[in-house]
Parts: C-alpha cells; sequence; structure tokens
C-alpha cells in the first residue's frame, strides 16, 4: 500500500492516492486489464508520449472544443491513475477506469462551471477561448453531478463484488466512504455555484480544509474494513 501511495504523489496529488487506496482489491486481481497489459507490453516511452500528445493537443486546441475538451481532461487524470499502476507493476482493472473516468468528468465539469460563474459575475456571455456559453450552464451542472455520482455506483458495485472480502473482510465499512464521496462531490458544485470555486478542483482539495478531513475520514474506513475483520 505504502508503494501505490508514493507513486500516486509522484504523479498528480492525493485524489490519486485515494484512488490508489480505495481499489486495492482491484489492482490485486489476477486478471489483468486490457488497458494494463497494453501499458506494460509496449513500454512506457510510447505512452509518456501518448500523454504528452494529448496535453499539447489539448492545449493548443481541444480545450476549445465544447465537450471533449472535458472528457479530454478526464482522460489525462484516469491516464495519471494508470501511470500509478505500472509504476510499482500493478494490474489496473475496469472497475478503477470508470470509477476514475466518471469521477474527473465530473470535476472537468466543475472547472468549467465555476469559469462561467465567474464570466456571468464580469458580465460576459461566453468563456474567452472555450466552447461554452451561459445558456450551458444548466446542461453542465446536470451532466457535471450526473458523472459525480456515477463515480459513486462504480465504487457501491465494487464493493457487493464477491473479491472483495479477500481484501476488506468488513466490507459493510466501506459503504460509508460512498456517504464521503456523495458530500464532497455536491459540497464542491455548491461551493462553485457560490462563486467560490476559484482553483482548479484537484488544487482546491488539497488546500480544502474539509476535504482532507474527508480524505482522512475515507482512508480511516479502509483501515477499518480491511482490519477490523
Amino acid at each position: 500500500l505504502l508503494q501505490v501511495a508514493l507513486a500516486g504523489l509522484a504523479i498528480g496529488g492525493w485524489m490519486q492516492v485515494w484512488v490508489h487506496f480505495s481499489f486495492y482489491g482491484m489492482y490485486s486481481e489476477p486478471v489483468r486489464s486490457s488497458y494494463y497489459l497494453c501499458f506494460f507490453d509496449l513500454g512506457r516511452l510510447p505512452r509518456v508520449l501518448g500523454y504528452v500528445a494529448l496535453t499539447t493537443a489539448y492545449s493548443f486546441s481541444l480545450k476549445q472544443k465544447m465537450i471533449i475538451d472535458v472528457l479530454t481532461l478526464a482522460s489525462l487524470f484516469t491516464y495519471r491513475v494508470m501511470a500509478g499502476g505500472v509504476a510499482v507493476s500493478i494490474p489496473i482493472s475496469e472497475w478503477l477506469l470508470a470509477f476514475s473516468i466518471f469521477f474527473f468528468t465530473s470535476l472537468a465539469f466543475v472547472k468549467r462551471y465555476s469559469e462561467l460563474i465567474q464570466v456571468r459575475a464580469d458580465g460576459r456571455m461566453a468563456i474567452a477561448g472555450r466552447g461554452y456559453v451561459m445558456a450551458d450552464m444548466p446542461i453542465i451542472v446536470g451532466a457535471g453531478l450526473s458523472s459525480g455520482f456515477l463515480a459513486v455506483l462504480v465504487f457501491a458495485l465494487y464493493i457487493n463484488t464477491p473479491t472483495i472480502v479477500e481484501y476488506y473482510p468488513r466490507q459493510d465499512i466501506l459503504w460509508g466512504i460512498c456517504l464521503v464521496l456523495v458530500y464532497w462531490i455536491m459540497r464542491i458544485w455548491f461551493l462553485a455555484a457560490r462563486d467560490q470555486m476559484h482553483d482548479d478542483p484537484v488544487l482546491f482539495a488539497v488546500k480544502d480544509r474539509i476535504s482532507l478531513i474527508a480524505g482522512v475520514i475515507v482512508v480511516g474506513l479502509l483501515l477499518a474494513a480491511r482490519y477490523l475483520g
């Protein structure tokens, strides 16, 4: 677990660490996902180059494309999670990838929504260099919240998989993580609506006291589920 945590810190912050800890059982499954096999067999350099290429494309073009920009951001963060698994030579399952893509899609939509809130306060009708206008705000909120709740659903379904007991004997304790996730996701959306989300959501989570407390609670629940059995 410590190796996974250190790998996560190296590639992108505490959110990746939380994801690695939460889906530890997924990593340990003997069946490797096709993503992991592709990543491992072809070597790391092509994947690194792919990440750089996608980042460059986002910076110069994709960030101006409606919806595509959000999906690209979510893919880049999910890519970091995959890199964490490769860094310590452990497989990554479809459960983890599904959770990550929905979770980071929600955060990407938060970023766009908070930008539109600030634009509205300035009396403008659109974000400069982005593909969104004020009329898109209800759709962004709906899509962002739905993505966040789908991530929670993926985690809830994972809790009920037969293999989870091998890694977390008290799997019932893990349901508390779902409540923490729902609270945290809804809170950042409330803060964004109140124009209190001025940072990137990931940076915000690192600096926000309540987010850090939520992270500590999640880790405590994970440890309890694993060792209290």
